[in-house]
C-alpha cells in the first residue's frame, strides 16, 4: 500500500509543479497545493493522515485491451468495456465519498512532512 501511496504522491508532485524538500512546508508548495481540484487535496489528505482513498483500478491501457477484443468477438470486448466502466463508476463513487469526508473534517491541509515522508525527490 505504501508503494501505491508514494506513486499517487509522485503523480501529485508533478501535476501541482511541486519542488520536493527534505521539509515541504514552504510557503509555495503550499499554495501550489491549494491551487489543486478538491479531489487531489482530498487524496493528499487520505494519504498524509493515513486514511483509506479509492484506487483507480482502471488505466487507459484498459480501454485499449475492451477495442481491441472487439476484433475477435463483440462480446467479449463488450463484457470487457463493461467491467471497465464499472470499475470508473465505484471509483467517481469512492472519490466523491472521500472529498465529502474531508469537508466535514474542515478542508485540512495535508501533513507538512507528507512528501518527504514518501521520499520523493
Amino acid at each position: 500500500m505504501i508503494g501505491i501511496r508514494r506513486q499517487i504522491a509522485r503523480d501529485i508532485t508533478r501535476k501541482a509543479g511541486l519542488e520536493i524538500t527534505p521539509y515541504a512546508n514552504d510557503q509555495s508548495n503550499k499554495r501550489n497545493l491549494r491551487n489543486l481540484p478538491e479531489e487531489i487535496r482530498a487524496i493528499t489528505w487520505a494519504i498524509s493522515s493515513g486514511r483509506r482513498f479509492p484506487a483507480k483500478g482502471y488505466q487507459r491501457r484498459d480501454i485499449w485491451i475492451g477495442l481491441l477484443l472487439l476484433i475477435p468477438g463483440i462480446i467479449p470486448g463488450v463484457l470487457y468495456l463493461g467491467w471497465i466502466a464499472q470499475k470508473r463508476r465505484r471509483y467517481e463513487k469512492r472519490l466523491k465519498e472521500l472529498v465529502t469526508r474531508w469537508r466535514t473534517n474542515g478542508r485540512q491541509e495535508p501533513a507538512a512532512n507528507l512528501f518527504a515522508h514518501f521520499h520523493l525527490d
